[in-house]
């Protein structure tokens, strides 16, 4: 997986048409992806299920996202890594189309997201979610938000949703010494 991934950061591939979202490549983001990405996370902003993207916000931060395209090339998945320390990242942006909801694109979206951690020497994954069980199907344990000061900093402070935030932490330990299903214990 690690090698796909460096290749493709470095030439991506046109993405073919795949009906089944179970065989969809899941490719590195270029910044043409943006513009679909935006409304994606937005289409789900709108119905306060992911805080909202400006346009500005996606092209900086492209080279954070794995995106997945569909049949007709139809941006049917995202999700992005967030690195706040060398140990730690955020599992970020996961949004998939309605269209491919409960066909297991969202899973193989954060597993590969996963594989990229791991190869980039990160410790521990989190993330905040309204669905907490969906992460605790791919081993990530309900923790504190406390323990993540680095979001609470960059993120969380300036939201408008601070106040009254629905969002739950979870979170992974996914360096190589651990078990597949060891996670943090908070």
């Amino acid at each position: 997986m690690l090698i796909q991934l460096e290749a493709r950061r470095t030439a991506p591939n046109p993405v073919p048409s795949i009906e089944s979202t179970g065989t969809l490549p899941i490719r590195v983001a270029v910044p043409a992806d943006m513009a679909e990405v935006g409304w994606l996370i937005n289409g789900f902003a709108r119905r306060g299920l992911m805080l909202p993207k400006t346009p500005e916000q996606l092209n900086r931060s492209f080279r954070e996202f794995l995106v997945a395209r569909g049949e007709g090339g139809r941006l049917l998945g995202c999700v992005a890594l967030r690195v706040f320390t060398p140990g730690l990242a955020e599992v970020s942006a996961l949004a998939v189309a309605p269209e491919a909801h409960g066909r297991g694109l969202g899973r193989r979206l954060v597993e590969t997201l996963i594989d990229e951690a791991r190869s980039l020497g990160l410790a521990t994954l989190f993330a905040l979610t309204l669905e907490e069980g969906f992460f605790h199907r791919l081993g990530f344990r309900t923790v504190a938000r406390e323990l993540f000061p680095e979001k609470i900093a960059a993120d969380c402070a300036g939201c408008d949703r601070r106040t009254h935030c629905r969002e739950i932490a979870v979170a992974r330990e996914i360096h190589a010494a651990l078990n597949e299903g060891d996670a943090v214990h908070g």
